[in-house]
């Protein structure tokens, strides 16, 4: 394997884009930390050292000497990826991608309400044209897609709203009228208005979405939530503000947003997440691995570090199931890199394999217990 195609497949790693086997490639190198119980170094460090054991290898330059455990997991996963050796599960309790058959997860149907309470069902839904309401087309596309196109110049008095509500096990891609599109996750829903008028562009969302704003300077896009507001010019973010979640976070993935609640306003930089839970004054602001919170929007889940609780209602969104948790479950610790393609059994048997946690299925009823 050349220096170029092994720099994509890290690439493909970092932005959520690699595949299942190479998933487990990462899994298997987070795994040869968290065996010693050292803490996994950032993704940057590592693709330098392995960069100059290549270059090594090609006799360019020599390797320098960084912390032995860096390069031990640099060798490692060279090793692995040349060997094309693909894991399952490691006693860490770092989930490893499954091998068996993909299966879609349980999906019902996205609804588009629109302004005069008429409902459309997206999954029964042709493509093409659904409606035009106040000087706007609104058009379906493949691949869960929706659109909407100014046709005529709205006035404030024509403001309709539409929203857009996902259920469990289904995601949407929406370009809104003034051209930022917004990735709608699942048990998510979004009310817009079918055209943008006045000083402002205000939408609300309830659960999550990864929003890419069209830069508009002169008239800011907000984003409400309930309890705290995003304000932004242009700029790619994450929300998530799940009512079962006991915080809301808004990650930045690139530009500037301020956050506003009652208690206090923060103005995050690049690779920051703020983290506002409604009973404390003010927000938490802490740095994050944008690339994992946005995973989601490629198709995977990511957990670092996460009490069982997070994951499961994550997977309960998901796999449209009802997870309940025995006592002395909800807090314990797992790393996982899930991909949604995978079957609900699949997932929930490599999870088990960490011999800490037992399934119990009864139709859509899952119990969680120790082991």
């Amino acid at each position: 394997m050349n220096e170029q195609t092994l720099l994509a497949l890290i690439e493909r790693v970092e932005n959520g884009t690699a595949t299942d086997e190479e998933l487990g490639v990462y899994n298997a190198w987070c795994n040869s930390f968290q065996r010693t119980g050292e803490p996994v170094p950032d993704f940057e460090t590592v693709r330098a050292e392995m960069l100059q054991r290549i270059n090594a290898q090609i006799g360019h330059k020599p390797v320098r000497r960084l912390r032995y455990r860096i390069a031990a997991a640099a060798a490692v996963l060279l090793l692995l990826i040349s060997g094309g050796i693909y894991l399952y599960m490691q006693p860490s309790g770092q989930l490893m991608a499954d091998k068996s058959p993909s299966a879609v997860p349980v999906t019902d149907k996205a609804v588009l309400t629109l302004a005069d309470g008429t409902t459309i069902t997206l999954g029964e839904a042709a493509e093409g044209e659904l409606a035009t309401q106040s000087g706007a087309k609104i058009t379906k596309h493949k691949d869960n897609q929706l659109s909407y196109e100014s046709v005529s110049e709205g006035k404030d008095s024509d403001l309709a709203y539409n929203t857009l509500r996902m259920p469990r096990g289904e995601k949407y891609r929406v370009t809104l009228p003034d051209g930022s599109q917004v990735w709608l996750n699942a048990s998510s829903s979004l009310r817009f208005p079918t055209s943008f008028t006045g000083g402002e562009r205000v939408v609300e969302l309830s659960g999550e979405a990864y929003f890419e704003i069209a830069a508009q300077p002169s008239r800011p896009f907000k984003v409400k939530t309930g309890q705290m507001e995003v304000q932004v010019l242009g700029t790619k973010f994450n929300i998530m503000a799940y009512p079962d979640e006991p915080e809301i976070k808004s990650t930045l993935v690139q530009g500037g947003v301020r956050l506003y609640a009652e208690s206090g306003e923060v103005v995050l930089k690049p690779g920051q997440q703020g983290l506002f839970n409604g009973r404390q004054a003010g927000f938490r602001v802490k740095q994050v691995n944008a690339a994992d919170v946005m995973a989601w929007k490629n198709g995977f889940f990511v957990f670092n570090d996460e009490d069982m609780a997070v994951i499961m209602r994550a997977i309960e969104r998901w796999y449209d199931v009802d997870i309940v948790l025995t006592p002395g479950v909800a807090n314990k610790k797992f790393g996982a890199v899930i991909s949604q393609r995978k079957d609900i059994a699949s997932v929930l048997k490599a999870l088990e394999l960490t011999g800490s946690i037992h399934f119990k299925i009864e139709g859509r009823k899952i119990t969680v217990a120790q082991q």
